[in-house]
């Protein structure tokens, strides 16, 4: 498979899960089961036979559990978030009338992004936050990848080329910040 050609299988795959994910979310926020519950055991069914494969599922967070996870996470994603929000303030000003200033934010961007993605990935999170969080990582490399190949433009028309793939860059990280803060139980980013 080539390399954009796995690059999109696995943004299909991250993109599965996340909706996945998204559905449970909703099933647990909506107070009651989101399934029937299977009828006890008859005793001439053995219990193992009723869900050979399926995985364990884990207990769910108690909530001094998720507020030190909170805690956490935001004390990873507060400083990258006024970090990142420097770098792109620079980049915008500097887009349309100085590449190397502009470039220097991409790569600064990029820095910020790296950094947050390592002290992410050094929480210790339990399912199915730990897999949000590993997609978070992943669409943050994805952008990662694509601000490098941004800063090797050669002109401020050059940039303007990668509006709208930053922009979809940009809104697929967001969409992992947004479940995983929801997950730790914090309210949404700001937008601004």
């Amino acid at each position: 498979m080539t390399k954009p050609g796995r690059r999109a299988a696995a943004g299909s795959f991250a993109a599965s899960v996340a909706a996945v994910l998204a559905l449970a979310l909703a099933g647990c926020s909506s107070g009651g089961p989101s399934a029937p519950s299977p009828s006890p055991a008859s005793p001439d069914t053995p219990a193992a036979s009723a869900s050979p494969s399926a995985p364990p599922s884990s207990p769910p967070l108690t909530t001094a559990q998720r507020r030190k996870l909170a805690r956490q996470y935001l004390a990873v994603a507060d400083p990258a978030n006024k970090a990142l929000d420097h770098e792109v303030d620079e980049f915008k000003d500097a887009q349309h009338d100085d590449l190397a200033k502009a470039i220097d934010a991409l790569h600064g961007q990029a820095r910020v992004e790296r950094s947050f993605d390592q002290k992410l990935a050094a929480i210790d999170f339990p399912p199915p936050v730990s897999t949000v969080a590993h997609l978070l990582v992943l669409a943050n490399q994805d952008r990662i990848a694509l601000t490098l190949q941004e800063a090797k433009a050669t002109s401020v028309a050059g940039l303007a080329t990668f509006r709208k793939r930053h922009a979809a860059a940009d809104e697929a990280v967001e969409r992992q910040v947004r479940l995983i803060r929801k997950l730790l139980g914090l309210p949404p980013p700001d937008t601004d």
